[in-house]
């Protein structure tokens, strides 16, 4: 499924909210461009296998899995992921972010409380947490990012995501920049922020409509094909990857 097929306006203003102890900046009210998810989640159709021979038991067949997948593992007793959807997360999609920028991805990291601003407890609950492909793609790049943590850029087909603030030094499993990833594949671990107001861990994505080439982050840039007009500092395609990743815990992947 082309995820710009499900590409909708809506007249809402996203208010942004603080980020990592910032002040709150507005989003500016032009008709708001989101990928939102119907309620189905979003995978293509498949049809059924043909029947099988009545001498086959078919608790033997396989089901086919799924082609889209959360990034994160989320059985972890005691722990509940971060409230990436919450207007009053400071790790929400277009939350504020000094000086002047808005935040352009969703930073998703497992809790032991109901808090929805990031703490230094929960390093210990995240460092090295593994990260998985959302579908089936192709490694774009591997670079430094922020605060001593790299970035992987995976090219899904219709629709690019950057994990942001994975860990340094490499790649899980030998992979590299060109290497096709099946949706699941264990492909990065959650890196080692270091922040000035401690250590920090967590996976931040961001999600593109694959719309637009070239580097993702866009420093003089404002203007985006899917979201309002805001200090992203990122590529025109930039998506709001809310409603995406939502998607994906509805439908149990």
């Amino acid at each position: 499924m082309d995820v710009r097929h499900v590409i909708v306006a809506t007249a809402a203003m996203t208010q942004a909210t603080c980020g990592r102890g910032e002040s709150a900046l507005p989003v500016a009210s032009p008709p708001h461009l989101a990928i939102v998810a119907s309620a189905a989640p979003e995978l293509p159709s498949i049809e059924a296998p043909p029947a099988a021979p009545t001498d086959i038991d078919s608790a033997s067949v396989v089901e086919a899995a799924p082609t889209r997948v959360f990034p994160l593992h989320l059985d972890r007793p005691g722990l509940s992921l971060s409230h990436f959807d919450s207007s009053t997360c400071t790790g929400s999609f277009g939350a504020g972010r000094s000086p002047g920028r808005v935040h352009a991805g969703c930073d998703l990291y497992f809790i032991n409380d109901d808090g929805d601003a990031y703490k230094d407890a929960y390093y210990a609950l995240n460092k090295g947490t593994p990260i998985y492909a959302v579908a089936d793609g192709t490694i774009e790049d591997y670079a430094p990012f922020y605060a001593g943590t790299f970035a992987l850029v995976v090219n899904h087909g219709d629709f690019v995501v950057r994990y942001g603030e994975v860990k340094s030094g490499g790649l899980p499993d030998g992979l590299a920049v060109g290497t096709a990833v099946k949706a699941g594949q264990h492909i990065a671990d959650m890196g080692d922020l270091q922040m000035a107001t401690g250590r920090w861990a967590m996976l931040h994505f961001e999600l593109y409509s694959a719309e637009r080439s070239g580097p993702l982050s866009d420093f003089s840039n404002r203007t985006y094909l899917h979201v309002p007009v805001a200090s992203y500092q990122r590529r025109a395609d930039l998506a709001d990857c809310r409603p995406f990743l939502r998607a994906l815990l509805e439908a149990g992947h």
